[in-house]
């Protein structure tokens, strides 16, 4: 995904034609921080520091930042790693770290800001990432330098292997010991993970499509905004013609829910010979764009497919394949065919090869055989070649050479979050990969967050025909917080030392309230009532006793009580309130939801509302139709021949 400015683009596609209406689009920004430190208050039960890593405050250190060209990104406090008393650092390497934090529920695209400042090049700084505290990684390639003269704010991706309960993000400084100390060493504020739109774009085609010139044939598509909070969309579908013709099928503002999927399908006739690139536009509110593409090749084309039914296989059989080809050419063309077979542990084999005439439109067929001499999942390939060199190639299937069997779990997807004290059904499935009947053992084991491992579940001698598929429900009760891990080992019984593994099915137990403040948008007009709600949620595994206060912080400093109540919830259970509020000044509002339990642990969760002065929202719309659009479009038409292709980098 590249950045983009939402306006001059869609104008400057525009130019090109891309575009047959004027759209409106909003300049409002989009984004929501779920993680923020300031280091103001000091530091938070999240953040852990060793080394020289300390919270300075800049109004009364022995080492200031004097400069008037530096500017504190916010307040006077930062985290530092020196020694007030000395200006330099007394420990070559430290920690600091943040952590867990749970990225599940964050839907779209996630980044660490953080400004950081470097006064010496002699030291070295690494910001690291881990899913689990674990395995770490490294976004900035590794150690780097990062002399400054000022506070500069760097910030990188969280990936999808990383969104995990358990991220952590972490700074660790390192003198450089070839030239010793210097003064000063590493100044970090304004650490935040913020999530921005993002989107899915999915086409009811999968890979290369072919048709032929004239041919009509339906066409299908849907956007699935991936973002905590609805965002208005524009979006385009673009058919570009081997001619370089363009054609706007959709063009639409729509204003999507999070989570929500918008389908669009028409009927689209191809009249030209040559690749058609069809191109699917999604802008949000930040002029992020977002596309995919997908191409139909038109003109004579081959279909391939193998015909049989063949899935598994003993070693040492010989299976015979069936195959058949259409040729959708306009004439009887001569193609070289050839079949092989990908063996489990790499390598390929031809079993067969030949060259023949095609006749159009008739089916061709024939067959091959294979003698499979290696137990694994073996895959087929299909190859035609025609006179002037068009290769078609198609992955068509596997062959499962047993015997061996395969297990998989389901209720329960890979890292997910489950309540402690919930009793978990697991869904346990065995498959025969086998040509013929036999008799296994099967094991179910847990291993707990202390890594005690329980057997759940056993039974022996269990019959199992060619390509059986065995189930068991195993309700299974998490009493800890942390990793769960679940194997299913399959026992041949004839021949104990014949044995196969499931893949290791893995899941977090948490124990947390979660707060959540709804409301819509974050604008209102002075003296207008507005409505909120507040959702807790215990996700104990047993019952808590929580005081709950609501607050409104006014412009002028004053704090209002909206709610003040205790409530014991169960585990699971799930606590909300609806409030209306008058706003009855200008400037901004601040809307606290505290929670305390018992033990006096502290949750929060805060929201804002704008009020403007001049009674209107802060919500601006540009169009096209705006004042100046027509001395701008000129300009427009040169800049874009100077930026090219670079203003249309796909997200992938």
């Amino acid at each position: 995904m590249k950045k983009a400015i939402i306006l001059p683009i869609i104008l400057l596609l525009g130019v090109f034609g891309i575009f047959i209406s004027t759209p409106t689009v909003p300049v409002s920004g989009a984004s929501v921080t779920h993680y923020y430190e300031d280091f103001e208050s000091g530091l938070s039960s999240l953040w852990t520091a060793t080394g020289d890593w300390h919270i300075e405050d800049n109004a009364t250190s022995n080492y200031p930042i004097t400069d008037p060209s530096v500017t504190i990104p916010s307040g006077t406090h930062y985290m530092w790693y020196g020694d007030n008393t000395s200006g330099t650092y007394n420990n070559v390497s430290g920690y600091l770290t943040w952590g867990p934090l749970d990225l599940t529920t964050i839907p779209g695209k996630i980044e660490v800001n953080f400004f950081g400042w470097l006064y010496h090049w002699n030291e070295y700084l690494d910001v690291r990432y881990s899913p689990d505290g674990g395995a770490w990684y490294y976004p900035f390639s590794g150690w780097f330098a990062a002399h400054t003269v000022r506070f500069s704010q760097l910030s990188f991706e969280v990936p999808h292997y990383a969104r995990t309960s358990t991220f952590y993000f972490q700074f660790r400084f390192l003198q450089n010991t070839m030239y010793g100390e210097s003064e000063f060493g590493w100044r970090i504020d304004d650490v935040a993970i913020t999530e921005t739109p993002d989107y899915s774009i999915e086409f009811e085609q999968l890979g290369v499509k072919n048709a032929l010139v004239d041919e009509t044939r339906s066409l299908g598509y849907s956007i699935k905004l991936l973002y905590s909070e609805s965002q208005m969309t524009q979006i385009m579908v673009n058919i570009t013609s081997p001619s370089s013709m363009r054609e706007m099928i959709v063009l639409e503002d729509v204003t999507l829910s999070s989570g929500e999927k918008w389908y669009y399908s028409h009927e689209y006739t191809f009249t030209e010979e040559g690749i058609y690139n069809i191109t699917v536009y999604a802008v949000d509110e930040l002029g992020t764009l977002f596309a995919e593409s997908k191409i139909w090749e038109i003109g004579p084309y081959l279909v391939m497919h193998r015909t049989d039914s063949g899935y598994f296989v003993n070693i040492g059989e010989t299976p015979t394949m069936e195959f058949m080809i259409i040729s959708f050419y306009d004439v009887d063309t001569i193609f070289d065919i050839n079949i092989w077979v990908e063996s489990a542990i790499g390598g390929n084999h031809t079993i067969y090869q030949t060259q023949t005439e095609i006749t159009t439109f008739e089916e061709f067929r024939f067959s091959a055989s294979e003698t499979f001499l290696e137990k694994g999942s073996h895959r087929v390939f299909m190859n035609a070649v025609d006179p002037m060199g068009k290769n078609y190639t198609r992955f068509e299937g596997y062959w499962e050479v047993g015997p061996y069997y395969f297990s998989w779990v389901e209720n329960i997807e890979p890292y997910e979050e489950r309540y402690v004290g919930e009793s978990i059904p697991l869904n346990v499935f065995v498959e025969a990969r086998t040509a013929t009947s036999g008799e296994i053992d099967i094991q179910v084991e847990i291993i707990d967050p202390d890594y005690f491992v329980e057997r759940v579940y056993e039974e022996s001698a269990l019959a199992f025909p060619p390509e059986e598929i065995w189930n068991q429900t195993v309700s299974y009760t998490c009493t800890k917080a942390g990793l769960y891990q679940l194997d299913v080992l399959m026992v041949n019984s004839s021949d104990p030392s014949e044995f196969w593994w499931s893949d290791r099915v893995s899941w977090f137990t948490i124990e947390e309230l979660s707060l959540t403040i709804t409301q819509e948008g974050h604008y209102a007009t002075l003296n207008e009532e507005e409505t909120m709600e507040f959702i807790l949620e215990n996700h104990y595994g047993y019952e808590k006793e929580v005081d709950i206060l609501i607050s409104v912080e006014t412009p002028s400093n004053n704090e209002v009580v909206l709610h003040e109540e205790t409530v014991t919830l169960q585990t699971g259970e799930m606590w909300s309130l609806t409030l209306e509020y008058t706003f009855e000044e200008t400037g901004r509002y601040v809307v606290e939801f505290q929670v305390v339990d018992d033990t006096g642990k502290e949750w929060l969760e805060d929201s804002w509302w704008s009020i403007p002065s001049d009674n209107t929202t802060t919500d601006t719309t540009l169009s096209l139709d705006s004042p100046g659009f027509g001395l701008v479009l000129p300009l427009l038409s040169v800049l874009v021949i100077l930026v090219g292709s670079r203003l249309f980098r796909k997200k992938r």
